[in-house]
């Protein structure tokens, strides 16, 4: 456990995971109830667009995945990421059920290149024979 805590590469990948799937995941439950009150959409119109966002991120999974497998993932993680942000922002002016959608797709382009599997092949790469090394090493 020694180990993890003086590495700062990991250390700093936790932090971005922890701060990415906060913002790009856990924020949409946590604002459904303000969405239904601000905009008085029904739940499951609303729900539909984090729907759609799964499905985009699955859908693209291949394309991720090649992007990957080429060594793209220093690149394509920190663009997910800032892309993320800026459709974030650029969701608090969205006020009608299609800018809505559009933007939770697009939201779902950024999860396929920030959330796990990104995180694990940049981990896997830099690490090479020591990414599952016993922590104790």
């Amino acid at each position: 456990m020694r180990a993890i805590i003086r590495d700062t590469p990991i250390i700093a990948m936790m932090v971005v995971q922890l701060t990415v799937w906060m913002s790009l995941f856990y924020s949409f439950p946590a604002l459904v109830l303000f969405w239904q009150a601000d905009f008085g959409w029904p739940t499951a119109q609303i729900m539909g667009a984090f729907g759609l966002s799964i499905a985009v991120y699955a859908l693209g999974a291949p394309l991720y995945g090649r992007l990957i497998d080429r060594g793209l993932a220093p690149i394509t993680f920190p663009l997910g990421a800032l892309g993320g942000a800026v459709l974030l922002v650029s969701l608090t002016s969205a006020e009608t059920l299609p800018r809505f959608y559009t933007t939770w797709a697009a939201l779902g382009i950024c999860m396929g290149l920030t959330l796990y599997e990104p995180c694990f092949a940049l981990v896997t790469r830099a690490r090479a024979g020591d990414a599952r090394a016993p922590s104790g090493r």
